[in-house]
C-alpha cells in the first residue's frame, strides 16, 4: 500500500519549549523571546505545506535497502530491530519549499534572531510532520490493514540514526519516489526542501523496540530517543533532556 497524506499547518505546531530547547535558550520567557517566536510561529503557519507519504515494504525489501551501500556501523542497532517487525513502510514528510526559502531571505537580510527561531521552529515542524505520518501507518494497520498484532507500537527511524548510514538516503528515495510531495535527494545526501524528514516506520510488539544505549555512534547523538524507561517500553523521555539529534531533520 501506498499513502499519499497532506496535513493543516496547524497539525505540525510546535511547542514553545521544544523550539527554545532546539535554541538552547532555557524556556525563552522575555518579552524578546516571547515576539520572535510569535511572529515564527505566524511565518509557519502561513508558509508551511506539510505533507507526507509513506509504502509499505517487506523485511526482504528493506534489507536490501539498509545494507545497499555498505557504509552501516557494523553495529548498527537498527540491523537487529527491522527484522523483527511485523509491518514495515518507507516514509518521507516535509513541509515543502517556502518555510526554507523564508529562513534563507531572513538570514540574507541580517534578520538573524527571527531566521534562528523560524529555523528551529520548522526542524521541528518537520519532525511534527513525520510523526503525523507515523500515526497515519499506524491507524492504517489498525483499521484497514493486515490484522495487527495486540498492543502493536509503531515507530520510525531514519538514516544518520541507529548506526544506518546517512547514505541510506539514496536507496531510500530510489525506492519510495518521493517526488510526489516535491521531496527530492542532492548528492550529499541533503533532502530538498530541507525541512524533510525520511526513513523507515517499523511496527511490531514493543519488545522490538527498546534498545541499551552504548554504541559508538551513541556519543554523537543528542536524541537519545531509544532511551528505555521503567516500564521497559521504548520512550522519548531523557534522564537528561537534550536537544534533538539533527541527523535526520534538516
Amino acid at each position: 500500500m501506498r499513502a499519499l497524506l497532506r496535513y493543516a499547518p496547524e497539525r505540525v505546531r510546535p511547542e514553545p519549549a521544544a523550539v527554545w530547547g532546539l535554541l538552547g535558550a532555557g524556556s525563552g520567557q522575555s518579552v524578546r523571546h516571547s515576539r520572535l517566536l510569535e511572529q515564527a510561529e505566524a511565518l509557519l503557519m502561513e508558509l508551511a505545506a506539510p505533507a507526507g507519504l509513506y509504502q509499505e515494504t517487506t523485511v526482504a525489501g528493506f534489507t536490501e535497502i539498509f545494507y545497499g551501500d555498505g557504509r552501516n556501523h557494523p553495529e548498527a542497532v537498527l540491523a537487529r530491530i527491522f527484522p523483527r517487525a511485523e509491518h514495515l513502510a518507507l516514509f518521507a514528510a516535509t513541509l515543502g519549499p517556502a518555510v526554507s526559502e523564508k529562513i534563507q531571505a531572513l538570514f540574507a537580510a541580517g534578520d538573524f534572531a527571527l531566521g534562528a527561531v523560524l529555523d528551529a521552529a520548522a526542524s521541528e515542524a518537520a519532525d511534527l510532520a513525520a510523526v503525523r505520518v507515523e500515526e497515519s501507518f499506524g491507524e492504517m494497520l489498525r483499521t484497514g490493514g493486515p490484522v495487527a498484532l495486540p498492543g502493536q507500537r509503531v515507530r520510525r527511524y531514519s538514516p544518520g540514526y541507529c548506526g544506518w548510514d546517512l547514505t541510506g538516503q539514496r536507496r531510500l528515495f530510489e525506492r519510495l519516489q518521493p517526488g510526489e510531495i516535491g521531496l527530492t535527494l542532492g548528492g550529499s545526501c541533503l533532502m530538498e526542501p530541507l525541512k524533510s524528514v525520511s526513513g523507515v516506520l517499523l511496527a511490531g510488539t514493543p519488545d522490538i523496540h527498546p534498545v541499551e544505549r552504548g554504541f559508538p555512534y551513541c556519543s554523537g547523538c543528542r536524541s537519545a530517543q531509544c532511551y528505555v524507561d521503567g516500564s521497559g517500553i521504548a520512550s522519548t523521555k531523557n534522564p537528561e533532556p537534550q536537544p534533538k539529534c539533527d541527523q535526520g531533520t534538516y
